[in-house]
């Protein structure tokens, strides 16, 4: 279902497609799906039953409206764009968390679907006059067509934003709660080895005090190879607790990245942006030397998670030229007392001046067809723009890359917050 919400551009498909995986999953007595308008605020007609929308608009999950109904409400960047009402199971039973925690995603996935969507008939509606305009007013076309294309790249850019986002942040979410439950059961784990490896030295007290029993313990101790165990115990022991520790990092980061379309303005710090970033692709650069030089620099006032995506697109387009056993420097540093400076800077192929011309327009790329889409560095050049920053290249083919961004000591996020 999933793949299909993300392949429809019909409200349409993407209603019958709600519908039929809730009727089919839960079998309730009703069910109700009220769609928002592309052009107004409230949802698209009247229904023939009162919905609960002024709650909806207010609740983020699953809640109760009534005599065993559940309204799940669809939200997009936290503004609702359909509500779906559930009348109570044929089987007379309640819905269970299970059953709240697919509707959940299913809403999570039918707002990005919608939202599409609505912008898709927007663009179509715009395709419509776009004619028109061609055939009364040839003088225009050159103008409607620009029109056209910021809108095309614009709605490219915020589809692959917000939907990434999402993807990135229920990824974190379901990781995390394994995490947790691992974290919390290596505790007691530790807690039984330690009273295991106390009571094994307490019954070699005893066997050696009776000459008796030192031969069967000794006998037990060689068959089970205990010293063995006892010794290899608390190193296994270690390795999860690395292993969880190391996990629970990523998570972070992960969330961190799934912020990226949020204009919220937050203390931080370059050195943690660039960590971050680097956490997130540690297995695309297995076979990459990673030189990290941070200078002690006072934090930004910024966005972390869009900053963190414009690094994540500078060390991607790096991994890209060196390939492996190649070198990248990830370097932070001071301009002036109103500056600072981060830089991404490898020794792989370069760019001819050509490319450098275009390096930052949407859609080109010099990647293979399906290994880019040539939208990377434009979106990372409007987060820089949107900071108040500058983002500029160096290259020569043959002689590596250097990407600079300088930012202002304090920076303001201006704009529709990181949609490229």
């Amino acid at each position: 279902v999933s793949g299909r919400l993300a392949r429809a551009a019909d409200l349409h498909v993407i209603s019958s497609e709600i519908c039929g995986v809730v009727e089919e999953a839960l079998h309730p007595a009703s069910l109700t799906l009220e769609i928002r308008s592309r052009d107004a605020d409230g949802l698209r007609r009247e229904a023939a039953r009162s919905l609960p929308v002024a709650e909806a608009e207010r609740a983020d999950t699953p809640f109760e409206c009534g005599a065993g109904e559940l309204a799940v409400p669809f939200k997009a960047e936290g503004r609702l764009v359909a509500l779906l009402v559930l009348g109570r199971p044929l089987s007379g039973a309640y819905y269970s968390g299970e059953d709240r925690q697919l509707l959940q995603t299913l809403a999570h996935q039918g707002a990005v679907a919608i939202e599409n969507a609505l912008g898709w008939e927007q663009l179509r509606e715009l395709n419509r006059e776009l004619e028109t305009k061609v055939t009364e007013r040839t003088s225009e076309l050159e103008k409607i067509l620009d029109e056209l294309r910021d809108t095309q790249a614009q709605l490219v850019n915020r589809e692959k934003m917000a939907s990434l986002g999402q993807l990135v942040a229920g990824i974190a979410h379901e990781i995390n709660n394994p995490i947790n439950f691992i974290q919390g059961n290596l505790y007691f784990l530790r807690q039984y080895s330690n009273a295991l490896q106390i009571a094994v030295e307490r019954y070699e007290r005893l066997a050696l005090d009776d000459p008796s029993l030192a031969d069967a313990y000794r006998a037990i101790r060689v068959d089970l190879d205990l010293d063995h165990v006892i010794e290899d115990l608390e190193h296994a022991l270690a390795s999860c607790e690395e292993g969880v520790e190391r996990t629970t990092t990523i998570v972070k980061d992960l969330r961190t990245f799934s912020r990226s379309d949020d204009s919220a303005v937050h203390s931080a710090e370059l050195k943690a942006i660039a960590d971050s970033a680097l956490n997130v692709l540690q297995s695309r650069l297995t076979n990459v030397t990673v030189r990290r030089e941070y200078a002690e620099l006072p934090p930004l006032e910024a966005n972390p998670g869009q900053l963190s995506q414009v690094v994540l697109n500078l060390l991607t387009n790096a991994a890209d030229a060196v390939g492996e056993g190649g070198e990248i420097v990830v370097r932070t540093e001071a301009r002036d007392a109103n500056a600072q400076l981060l830089v991404v800077e490898d020794n792989g192929t370069g760019m001819d001046a050509e490319t450098l011309e275009h390096v930052f327009e949407p859609f080109f790329t010099t990647k293979e067809v399906g290994r880019g889409t040539g939208l990377g560095l434009a979106i990372a050049y409007g987060i820089v723009e949107r900071h108040s920053g500058t983002i500029r290249v160096q290259s020569e083919p043959g002689a590596g890359t250097r990407f600079e961004v300088e930012l202002p000591a304090t920076t303001w996020v201006v704009g529709d917050g990181g949609h490229g």
